[in-house]
């Protein structure tokens, strides 16, 4: 069986799903992969979905008529009318939708599914495989932070399985028995990585006795501190070694308190591979924040696919302040004081 989760589709990183897609199709098609589980999040909205953001979905689908895929409810599969955003897929031969605690035999294996904020009212015993789509309260991050959320992790234990597999954070990461998959590409700067020297794993498992990854190599968001001139140069060398030479394209925001030419530092360097740099200094004796961009594509055009309606100017133009400059990552709130916009 095929596992990932989080696939996220948006108009925004279209192309990059649909990248991804026919990445999973031939890996699919390589593997005689009958069996596909994705655990939660199919769609970046949680309302609607446009047409030609389904249709990507749907012609990967009509792909593969002879598999059968299993669809766990997410938090992006949001409830309006008691529909959720992914119903239409139940009405596809093949296709099981997942709103509710349950097990299912695939493979042999009993499989356990707990979907987004079900109600998790029974531990099944001895279970072979657990998919959730969930925090889960007691999992602890490689930074430390434990979660006081969520399911609680004992409770999600005492199933007794062989392994335990989680959508919902983007990061991969493994606590004690539980694996979070983490998404199988960058959307943005949500899902950025500050580690220079090893890229995170992005990609998808197939599970048979053991579990098997399969790297898929797309674009790459890093954000970096530094404080010097020469900060800038070893991290764009560190960049273009673990990253550029291994085929990855990459988006750099640096972030630092001081004045940096970075834009000299990239055209020196050679902007082969970056996508983007960003600098942003937050200067102390100043009031405003400097911005400088240094990107090998058209500033406007960019900045615009990546705001969402709600920040555009009534002419179509954004507003260039520090704060809209910032919605490059998804960091800032609405400029009417909505939800911050970098939520998972």
């Amino acid at each position: 069986m095929l596992l990932f989760t989080d696939l996220h589709l948006h108009h925004t990183w279209l192309e990059r799903s649909r990248k991804f897609l026919e990445f999973l199709s031939d890996v699919i098609e390589r593997n005689d992969v009958k069996n596909i589980i994705h655990l939660g999040d199919v769609f970046e909205e949680k309302d609607r979905v446009p047409n030609d953001v389904k249709k990507v979905l749907l012609d990967f689908i009509d792909r593969h008529q002879d598999c059968n895929f299993y669809w766990l409810k997410g938090n992006h599969e949001s409830r309006v009318n008691d529909i959720t955003t992914i119903e239409f897929l139940s009405n596809i031969p093949g296709h099981t939708l997942i709103k509710e605690p349950q097990v299912i035999s695939i493979e042999g294996k009993k499989c356990y599914f707990v979907p987004h904020n079900s109600d998790y009212r029974f531990t099944p015993k001895l279970v072979d495989l657990v998919f959730l789509h969930n925090d889960i309260r007691g999992f602890k991050f490689k930074t430390g932070y434990v979660m006081s959320q969520g399911i609680d992790l004992v409770k999600i234990l005492e199933c007794n399985a062989r392994y335990y597999f989680a959508g919902h954070i983007h990061e991969p990461c493994l606590f004690s028995d539980i694996f979070y998959l983490g998404a199988p590409y960058e959307r943005d700067f949500r899902d950025r990585s500050t580690d220079l020297n090893k890229p995170t794993k992005r990609g998808v498992y197939i599970l048979n006795n053991d579990l098997q990854f399969i790297p898929f190599v797309s674009d790459r968001y890093l954000k970096v501190s530094v404080s010097s001139n020469s900060d800038v140069l070893k991290s764009l060398k560190k960049i273009k070694s673990n990253y550029i030479d291994k085929g990855y394209h990459v988006y750099v925001w640096f972030e630092t308190s001081k004045i940096i030419d970075v834009v000299s530092i990239v055209d020196e360097f050679g902007r082969d591979g970056f996508k983007n740099v960003i600098c942003v200094n937050e200067t102390k004796d100043s009031d405003v924040e400097d911005v400088t961009v240094s990107t090998n594509v058209d500033l406007l055009p960019y900045l615009y696919k990546h705001i969402p309606y709600e920040y555009r100017s009534k002419n179509g133009f954004m507003e260039l302040g520090s704060e809209i400059l910032k919605c490059l990552g998804f960091s800032l709130e609405k400029i009417e004081g909505g939800e911050n916009s970098g939520s998972l």
